[in-house]
């Protein structure tokens, strides 16, 4: 049973990361009318520096934390409220 259970987890987690490319490859190419295989590029990277920390740290806590904090801090940071509302 507990075989069956991971098995059918890491099955769902291999489906939503191709449902992601695939997704990303189906918008660019119905906006762009050509294909980036730079977005295959990048997930590799992703998955590389993630694998990366998760190996110099020892835990997948501490990665999605890292993850967590440049997407809160670094990345969205220009989309803040005050900055939308004196935009419109």
């Amino acid at each position: 049973m507990k075989l069956f259970l991971i098995s059918t987890l890491n099955g769902l987690t291999l489906a939503s990361l191709y449902f992601i490319v695939a997704s990303g490859f189906s918008l660019v190419f119905g906006l762009m009318r050509n294909v980036n295989l730079a977005h295959g590029t990048l997930y590799l990277l992703g998955a590389y520096v993630g694998f990366e920390f998760q190996q110099a740290t020892g835990s997948w806590f501490v990665v999605c934390g890292c993850w967590w904090w440049f997407f809160v801090h670094g990345h969205s940071r220009p989309f803040t409220p005050t900055l939308l509302i004196s935009i419109s």
